[in-house]
């Protein structure tokens, strides 16, 4: 795990099955995510990055903010970060530089893919066409996110769509031998419908919180990580 997580040494990150990384909206289950998959590749692994949610471009310049803050300690929302990407402020040109040369490095090392609505089959599919990038398959995937993976044709309603798709993501996994991790969306009890059957197929299920403040509702900037069970240690 990136060293800045603070995770005890004792926790390994599997292969060959996947990990739920799972969150409450608004909790920087996306930003985790994007710090694991920088941490993948700088590491020396091939990372396939599928978002239901973003498209490519919003990706990268998220993957370039989240690089900026752990180089620097200072965060941009993506409409700042949007707004610098098109001024021609002079003062900006630094910025345009580093973003221009981390799409040039990381470009080598992550294969970002946008999959509004498809099926766990169409997913691994998209994964899998990371081989034409470096001429060898990925070896670590992250999939945004599990509740709108697409249903597949074949099944009667959601509920069975999630199960099937549960079961594709893990066979697939097991079959590539991958580090996945698979980023679910659940309510402030750390739980849904659908997260419940992935959670139950995973090789670890990893539970992210912030507190919030008993008055405003405001969420405190401090992270809490939550191993809820692992089957890989």
């Amino acid at each position: 795990f990136p060293p800045n997580w603070g995770m005890s040494k004792e926790y390994i990150i599997p292969r060959g099955k996947f990990v739920v990384l799972a969150a409450p909206p608004k909790t920087g289950k996306t930003r985790s995510a994007l710090s694991m998959a920088l941490h993948l590749a700088n590491i020396g692994h091939r990372v396939s990055l599928a978002s239901g949610e973003m498209p490519t471009s919003e990706i990268w310049l998220l993957l370039w903010i989240q690089r900026h803050f752990l180089e620097t300690g200072k965060s941009f929302s993506v409409y700042e970060a949007r707004a610098i990407m098109a001024s021609k402020d002079p003062r900006n040109v630094p910025y345009h530089e580093a973003y221009h040369n981390f799409r040039r490095d990381y470009g080598k090392k992550i294969w970002v893919l946008y999959t509004p609505g498809w099926s766990a089959r169409r997913i691994i599919y998209g994964h899998k066409l990371s081989r034409n990038l470096w001429g060898k398959d990925a070896t670590a995937w992250l999939t945004d996110y599990a509740q709108i993976i697409g249903k597949d044709p074949s099944t009667r309603d959601i509920r069975e769509s999630h199960i099937n798709n549960s079961l594709t993501l893990t066979i697939a996994t097991g079959v590539a031998n991958v580090v996945h991790f698979l980023l679910s969306q659940v309510n402030d009890l750390g739980v849904t419908k659908e997260s419940s059957q992935y959670e139950q197929d995973a090789g670890m299920v990893i539970n992210l919180s912030r507190q919030a403040d008993t008055v405003t509702g405001e969420k405190s900037e401090q992270l809490k990580i939550n191993v809820k069970h692992s089957r890989s240690t």
